[in-house]
Formats: C-alpha cells, structure tokens, sequence
C-alpha cells in the first residue's frame, strides 16, 4: 500500500539518489491492497510487477519527478482502484507468480536497477 505524502516521497528519493536507500515494492497485477490508499498518499521506490503467470514479463518502473504527463497518467490509472478492483484475488496466485518468474527475478540486481538513469530520472 501508499505509505506517505509527497513529503516522504521527496525524502525518499534524496536517500534514493545519495545511495542510502535502496526499496523494491512488489506489486500482484490487480491487487487492489497495493493502490490504496490513493488520496494524498505516494508510492516510493522501485516496483516490480508480477502479472499473469506466463503472460508477461516482470514490469519494472519507478515513478519519476520529471516524467512526462503522459506517462503519469498511464502509470496513475494503472495503479488506481478501478483498474486494479479484484474482489476474488487469492494470495496463492501471487505465491505462482513469484515461482514462475524466479529465474527472472533472482537476476534483478537492485543496485544495478537504481543506476539506471532512464529508470529513476536521476
């Protein structure tokens, strides 16, 4: 779930970029538990999304300062509640998830993907 304001964000991303904070959020595709709450709260760090079991690749992403609106608004109504609203989600799916995808996730080096500009803006 959304932590903090947009002050915790901004402080989030000064230990972020001075390499005293490293944090991965996981998100299941359509978990609604991971987008609430929305109003006046922020999401921080680096999200892994795991979708559909064979479906689709991890999405990696991280919600930028400088990003266009564009991509804002995609990744806002990605991660809002109508979007994500899944009243029969079972946490045994989201166990499969990570299983299925574990070759791919083990190879993720979270230093390596805070070093990559075109990630994080910074």
């Amino acid at each position: 779930p959304r932590v903090g304001d947009a002050g915790f964000l901004n402080a989030v991303r000064v230990l972020e970029k001075e390499g005293n904070l490293r944090h991965l959020r996981v998100v299941n595709e359509n978990d609604t538990i991971t987008v609430a709450p929305s109003i006046g709260f922020k999401h921080v760090g680096i999200m892994m999304k795991l979708h559909e079991a064979k479906r689709k690749d991890i999405e990696i992403s991280y919600p930028k300062a400088n990003e266009s609106y564009g991509s804002w608004l995609g990744r806002a109504w990605d991660m809002s509640i109508p979007a994500s609203l899944n009243i029969t989600y079972d946490h045994g799916e989201y166990r499969e998830r990570v299983e299925t995808q574990k070759d791919e996730i083990e190879k993720l080096d979270l230093n390596k993907l805070y070093q990559d500009a075109d990630l994080t803006g910074f």
